[in-house]
């Protein structure tokens, strides 16, 4: 017993396999997901090379579900890691050697068949990560690449009647390191598998190119078919051709006047019909074009902005096994988001997904299976020399395999503006020849990759364009301004791990400085959290090693399907419409290819102090790529006031863009004479309407009184470090920043006194050796004034400000920034208003509980009767816990029993972050750096 040769030999990726062919729903496919039995072997070199006729086996089957990877039908664990692959640290092995323990899965099933007079093709969709194929004890054929479709003619091997089907499917294989992805590592039938039975002049392939002219007033559909019948029928645009089949091609030309183009913003599509005497293929087409002229890509004629996010297939019950409506949520989402394009990162996606994106109008950088990160990163170093593909030519026919797949597979679908060859899997000769081969057969669109950037041998022949990831915006900047004519994207960026994708809009102003510049991709679109055991958990968390934790979930959506507060940032930077407001104008530039502004209604309205004034809507024609300007209708007077914007469908019903100014009125509150009460242990500040306590022991208010009801239940504190975002903990902010830690948990009462109508606590802060004064008054509008000020050298800080745990609350009001959460580098989609704020939703899901539910340009906020306000728009929060809290949680279930109201009220705070989220800190103008003397003044009420 050994395990089959082909595993271990990397120029052996298929056997028998029929080769790659445009997918399309064929005629008499029979759906085979049922009846399925299993036979787990932990080594498949225990396994019979008669494996087939072994009864023990058979007889110890048990069912399986068809289509699950196996780890979650309880073989092996689920492993998630990014770039290490899952045998790390099990056992030293370099390409392309595999592990020496290889898990096995034999799937059985039987197949009835009445005639032998067709031709029959059984169709695995995805199987993960190679496989053999069985029928009636017969070898059929192999074939790895766990994302596209293999299919093999098994009509020599049937019989009349009861057929037996063995699937062997095996963990890994030399293809595993090709498939080095960010995302969990499983094994199984993960996709549906099929049965067709064709006629024997069924289509074999269709390819459909349709073209245009150079002012889009023609358009031509060219239909190449291969089959083995006499002619073929194809039914377009009202007109029908019979076409006699030479050689096994028929190829047809159709011609269409003023074509209806296709794009994001109107996703016209032809359907067709092609037909033989025994086969039908009914689908549709789009006219598009897509162009690199002049440092920019252009569709149809208009400048292409990627405003695009990066998918995962993902399921957190079922994982990679995806269905039809998993995958039209998610793109409907990001349609309402003003999502225009989406990365298949990092393979093929299922074939639905294409005609979904066809179908609803979104581009896509259709990416082959391919990825080696961790063959070229070792040990977190970068080792170039260890690299595959690189120059190696034992990995160039598997390569080029995949990249086949791809194009062939999927190339009739409008949506795909581009081919990528791949992700991290460096440069080199053999991604060169993929690329140029790519070019050669399909010269109606571009060829995408991104590994270059670590190899620029080959990089203008590999890549039609310079994609980079995580890059900086000075840094695309100075690309830019260095390639003028080099089109610039970002496939990776806006890494939106956690409470992140701080500063957002930096890369969105790029847009206008640089034509070059076309946009990115966010990674990615949702968490990949797995429900296991009833709770959503991370890598690692069912004990399975070797993991990289919760690096798995970066999505703009949770892994439920609902949508982050990240998203209302992402809706505005990506809208369609991008408009700038000041106190005389209104100016409005049209970026999409097709809307015209004429089609929706702009609404100017005015609100003062959380209250709608006024409004005025306008109607004015402006078609993409063109401005527009007229005068602001309305005036700020003394109030906190916002002018917004917005861009609405006639139907009232949705909004597409928006923008907003606004105008904080100057408050002036002063100071009054009042007695205070001085005991031996504390000071107190007593009015009509508030009796206010400071304890001299501690030097925090101890009580606050206001109608018999003390809100001090549990004394204030400091609010100097947050709990740590994900990024903070990447960029080790939080290891730098952790003396203010010590200081807010421990701070030093150095005294308390009475000093001019003021109760004074001055604090040591022994770990920063610096100091804070808090300063407690009366004001004249009769709210307690609270005056921190800060003594000591200028440094970096998360925040700055004092946190109340009162009693637990079901909502708390504020005026300020919303609805959704939001911070210092991620406010420009958020509105001023009067929101409502539920505590315990306030507390975001991210998977590793972190500080959370913040809100800027607030005024004030509001506990029950009590009011919290500032002189200035401050930064607040509303949770069922404390930071600490918080951070000393690995997970949501660690958390205490909500039963308390946590608000923050601060002057300023560090950005979240989002350039990465292992190493880039926020952005300069984010990050907080207190000096000496600031103070911070709020009141309450």
């Amino acid at each position: 017993m050994a395990i089959p040769k082909y595993l271990t030999e990397p120029t052996t990726y298929q056997i028998n396999r029929e080769p790659h062919h445009s997918i399309f729903r064929a005629k008499n496919e029979k759906n085979l997901n049922t009846g399925w039995r299993l036979a787990y072997f932990d080594d498949a070199a225990l396994v019979r090379d008669d494996f087939y006729l072994d009864e023990e086996l058979r007889a110890n089957m048990k069912e399986v579900k068809v289509p699950l990877s196996l780890e979650l039908q309880g073989y092996k664990k689920p492993i998630y890691v990014n770039i290490q692959y899952p045998w790390d640290g099990s056992e030293e092995i370099l390409p392309p050697n595999i592990p020496s323990k290889i898990p096995c899965g034999i799937y059985f099933n039987t197949i009835d068949i009445e005639s032998l007079d067709k031709i029959y093709m059984l169709r695995f969709y995805g199987v993960e990560q190679a496989f053999d194929l069985f029928i009636n004890n017969c070898f059929v054929g192999y074939s790895e690449d766990s994302f596209t479709l293999s299919e093999f003619n098994i009509s020599r091997y049937l019989k009349q009647g009861r057929n037996e089907i063995f699937v062997r499917v095996f963990r890994y294989s030399t293809a595993s390191w090709l498939e080095d992805q960010d995302f969990w590592r499983m094994f199984g039938i993960f996709r549906p598998v099929t049965l067709v039975a064709h006629e024997k002049d069924y289509i074999k392939d269709l390819e459909v190119i349709p073209t245009l002219n150079e002012d889009f007033t023609k358009g031509s559909v060219v239909f190449k078919v291969k089959s083995s019948a006499k002619s073929v029928k194809i039914l377009f645009n009202g007109e029908e051709k019979n076409i006699e089949v030479v050689d096994g091609s028929a190829v047809a030309l159709f011609s269409v006047a003023k074509p209806a183009l296709w794009s994001p913003d109107r996703p016209n599509l032809y359907e067709y019909r092609v037909s033989t005497e025994g086969d039908t293929i009914s689908s549709s087409l789009g006219f598009k074009r897509i162009d690199l002229k002049e440092g920019k890509i252009n569709l149809n004629g208009k400048r292409l902005i990627f405003r695009g996010v990066n998918r995962h297939e993902w399921n957190m019950n079922s994982a990679r096994c995806v269905s039809y409506e998993d995958t039209e949520k998610a793109i409907i989402t990001m349609k309402q988001n003003n999502i225009n394009s989406v990365r298949t990162s990092h393979y093929p996606n299922a074939p639905f997904f294409y005609e979904l994106c066809d179908e609803y109008g979104l581009l896509v950088i259709a990416e082959a299976n391919l990825e080696t990160h961790g063959t070229w990163i070792r040990a977190d170093k970068i080792n170039f020399d260890s690299a595959i593909p690189n120059d190696n030519m034992l990995w160039a026919p598997a390569v080029l395999d995949r990249e086949k797949a791809n194009v062939e597979s999927y190339k009739n679908h409008v949506s795909i503006a581009a081919w990528s060859l791949g992700n991290e899997s460096f440069g080199g000769s053999v991604l060169r020849d993929a690329s140029l081969w790519i070019k050669s057969r399909d010269p109606n669109r571009f060829v995408h990759y991104e590994g270059v950037f670590n190899d620029r041998r080959y990089d203008v022949l590999t890549s039609d364009v310079e994609s980079q990831m995580y890059t900086p915006p000075e840094k695309c900047e100075e690309f830019m301004r260095e390639n003028p004519n080099r089109v610039f994207m970002l496939c990776e960026y806006s890494h939106a791990m956690g409470n992140s994708c701080g500063g957002l809009i930096d890369y969105i102003n790029l847009e206008e400085k640089y034509p070059n510049y076309a946009g990115g991709f966010i990674w990615d679109y949702m968490d990949q959290s797995l429900l296991i055991d009833g709770y959503l958990s991370s890598g690692g968390e069912n004990g399975a090693s070797p993991s990289d934790y919760y690096f798995c979930n970066n999505g703009l959506v949770f892994a439920d399907g609902k949508e982050s507060p990240k998203m209302q940032e992402v809706f505005h930077a990506y809208q369609p419409f991008k408009i700038h407001i000041d106190k005389k104008e209104i100016w409005i530039k049209n970026t999409s290819i097709d809307l015209d502004l004429g089609e929706f209604e702009i609404v100017v309205m005015h609100d003062k102090d959380g209250i709608f004034i006024e409004s005025k809507s306008y109607f004015i024609n402006l078609a993409p790529e063109c401005v527009t300007a007229f005068d602001q209708p309305f005036k700020f007077s003394d109030g906190d006031e916002s002018i917004t914007v917005m861009i609405k469908e006639l139907s009232g019903e949705g909004i597409i863009a928006y923008e907003e100014i606004r105008s904080y009125k100057r408050i002036a509150r002063s100071k009054v004479e009042q007695r205070i009460i001085q005991g031996d242990r504390n000071f107190t500040i007593k009015t009509n309407s508030f009796t206010a306590m400071v304890d001299r022991q501690n030097g925090f208010i101890s009580s606050f009184v206001k109608k018999d009801r003390d809100y001090i239940t549990r004394l204030p504190s400091f609010a100097f470090f947050r709990a740590p975002v994900d990024n903070d903990r990447g960029s080790q902010l939080c290891s730098k920043l952790s003396l203010w830690l010590a200081d807010q948990t421990y701070p030093i009462i150095d005294d308390v006194v009475v000093l001019d109508n003021e109760i004074i606590s001055h604090f040591i802060l022994s770990a920063t050796k610096s100091s804070v004064d808090v300063a407690y008054a009366l004001v004249d509008d009769g709210s307690l004034r609270v005056k921190m000020t800060y003594h000591g050298d200028s440094r970096y800080i998360f925040e700055y400000g004092m946190s109340f745990a009162f009693d637990r609350v079901e909502k708390v009001k504020y005026f300020g920034l919303g609805p959704e959460e939001n911070t210092v580098d991620r406010s420009s989609g958020a509105c001023l208003g009067l929101w409502d704020l539920n505590v315990k939703k306030n507390m975001t899901p991210y998977r590793k509980p972190q500080e959370c539910g913040s809100r800027t340009g607030v005024r004030y906020v509001k506990y029950k009767d009590l009011t919290i306000s500032s002189d200035e728009p401050m930064v607040i929060s509303a949770l069922p816990y404390t930071s600490n809290e918080i951070l000393s949680s690995y997970q949501f279930r660690d958390l205490p029993p909500y039963n308390k109201c946590v608000i923050k009220v601060l002057k300023n705070t560090m950005g979240v972050g989002g350039d990465n989220s292992w190493g880039a800190l926020p952005r300069d103008e984010y990050c907080y750096k207190i000096k000496d003397n600031e103070t911070f003044t709020f009141y309450i009420k």
